[in-house]
C-alpha cells in the first residue's frame, strides 16, 4: 500500500491510506475490510467496505458501504477505476454473500466520480444531503443484477483483506 499515491484533494474527501489501514487492523473484520486493487501487480486503489456498526445510520442493513475509494494518481484516466468498481461486487460478495447492495456517498462537486459510478451501473438513489465537506449523493449498486458483470469481470483484479 506504500506505493499508493493519490492526491491531496482525494486525501480530503477520503482521509489518509494509512488511517484507513490502521482502522482496518484495530476493527473487526465481520464488520469492516479493506480492499486493494491491483493492476499488473501493483496496487492502483483502495478503499473500505463497512457493514452493521461500522456502517453510516443511513446504510440499509441488507447492504455494504464503500467509503474513502482512492485510484492512485498514474491510474487515473485509463479506465482502471471502473475496472475496480466492476470487481468490487465479487470481492465483498466473496466475504459476505448474504449482501443484497452496495452502497456509496458521494461529493456533489467530484463529477469524475459521480460519472465513473454511473458507466460502472450505480444509481443516484437519495435526496441530497449535507456532508463533511458539501452536499452529497447516495448511490446503490443492486448484487442480484451482478452476475452477468461478474461473470463478465473475473478477470479484474481486487484483493479483499
Amino acid at each position: 500500500m506504500a506505493e499508493l499515491r493519490i492526491s491531496e484533494a482525494q486525501v480530503e474527501f477520503c482521509g489518509a491510506v494509512e488511517k484507513a489501514i490502521a482502522l482496518c487492523q484495530e476493527t473487526d473484520p465481520e464488520l469492516l475490510r479493506g480492499v486493494a486493487f491491483l493492476s499488473e501487480g501493483r496496487v492502483v486503489g483502495f478503499c473500505l467496505v463497512r457493514r452493521g456498526a461500522m456502517a453510516a445510520p443511513w446504510v440499509p442493513a441488507d447492504a455494504v458501504a464503500i467509503t474513502g475509494l482512492r485510484m492512485d494518481i498514474c491510474a487515473q484516466g485509463k479506465g482502471l477505476g471502473r475496472q475496480a468498481l466492476l470487481a468490487l461486487p465479487a470481492c465483498v460478495l466473496a466475504v459476505w454473500p448474504e449482501t443484497a447492495r452496495l452502497v456509496l456517498s458521494v461529493d456533489e462537486h467530484n463529477p469524475a466520480g459521480i460519472a465513473a459510478y454511473e458507466r460502472a451501473g450505480w444509481v443516484d438513489d437519495g435526496p441530497r444531503y449535507q456532508g463533511r465537506i458539501g452536499m452529497e449523493r447516495r448511490m446503490t449498486k443492486w448484487l442480484e443484477a451482478m452476475t452477468k458483470d461478474r461473470e463478465q469481470d473475473k478477470h479484474h483484479d481486487a484483493a479483499i483483506h
